[in-house]
């Protein structure tokens, strides 16, 4: 027989399980990670950009908040994508923010996105065909692009095995 219910791993659920002499398990207990968060530098913007799909590929979306340097909230949107799966979702996500940065004019961005694999595609130039015409005109305005990844999973990992976050900066030189 199984239970479908929380347990805390207090004395009083362990001596009611162990009387009724009920196998169970220890509950894993999470340990909180401190975090920082910066805001961008006074010149840049700083857009974070989310993707997601529901099943993979399924019904996906993607948004995308705005700060200034100030940690002021500018903006958000969001969009529907259709059915794709969760990669797309979460680089048309970064492509939509850079956009909006460029109908804004602002020429220094910070990205922040939880997906290593867009970010390592952006940084690659690894676009999928479909899309690499609106990256190439987003490269062609913006003279800082910095594109970062800040996750859980990866704090988590840098705890565990000492890994750095994956910092990807394109700077182009202005004339």
């Amino acid at each position: 027989m199984r239970l479908k219910s929380f347990m805390y791993n207090t004395a009083e659920d362990l001596e009611i399980l162990n009387y009724f002499r009920v196998k169970h398990r220890k509950v894993k207990h999470i340990q909180p990670i401190e975090c920082f968060w910066y805001p961008p530098n006074r010149d840049e913007l700083l857009l974070c950009c989310d993707g997601a799909a529901k099943w993979n590929p399924g019904i996906a979306g993607a948004g995308v908040v705005a700060r200034d340097h100030d940690s002021n909230f500018i903006g958000a949107m969001s969009i529907g994508l259709g059915c794709t799966n969760n990669f797309l979702a979460e680089l048309y996500g970064v492509i939509m923010g850079l956009e909006w940065a460029q109908k804004w004019e602002i020429r220094k961005v910070l990205v922040r996105s939880d997906s290593i694999g867009a970010i390592m595609a952006f940084s690659h130039n690894n676009i999928p065909w479909f899309a690499k015409q609106r990256w190439r005109s987003i490269q062609e305005t913006m003279t800082l692009l910095d594109l970062c990844t800040h996750t859980v999973k990866q704090i988590l990992q840098q705890t565990l095995w000492q890994k750095e976050d994956v910092y990807l900066v394109m700077v182009k030189d202005e004339l």
